[in-house]
């Protein structure tokens, strides 16, 4: 697509519900969307587009499923590892960070960064994306 910025989604339902977000309030989709057919793909998926070398910005959207502490570590291990400065929790309202040499990264737990669920179980609460943050 030519697109410097990709925001990798878990599923395909996440992909849906957050194209139909964009073109519900007309964003204007400045980046690609990228299913990753689970968590473990989304997250071995990770360090490879943080090497793409036109990245410049990388979004996750992941559901915090019924673990919201578990389902942090993980993403917070995998970005640790490819050099970013990651806290210990989530952030209200998500996390948005650049680290020299390295595109700049979102992460979202839906449904709202300090609950358990998902995303596709609370599409209103989606709204709230900070993706213009990092887009």
């Amino acid at each position: 697509m030519g697109k410097d910025a990709v925001l990798l989604v878990e599923g395909n339902d996440d992909l849906h519900v957050i194209s139909g977000l964009l073109k519900y309030h007309q964003f204007p989709q400045v980046f690609e969307i990228k299913e990753q057919g689970g968590i473990d793909n989304l997250l071995q998926t990770v360090p490879v587009q943080i090497k793409g070398s036109n990245i410049r910005a990388i979004g996750l959207v992941v559901d915090a499923d019924l673990n919201l502490t578990a389902r942090w570590q993980s993403l917070r291990a995998v970005l640790r590892a490819a050099g970013y400065e990651i806290p210990d929790a989530p952030v209200a309202g998500g996390l948005v960070i650049a680290a020299e040499n390295l595109p700049a990264i979102g992460v979202w737990l839906m449904p709202d960064n300090s609950l358990p669920g998902m995303l596709e179980g609370t599409p209103t609460r989606a709204a709230v994306l900070r993706i213009d943050a990092w887009g």
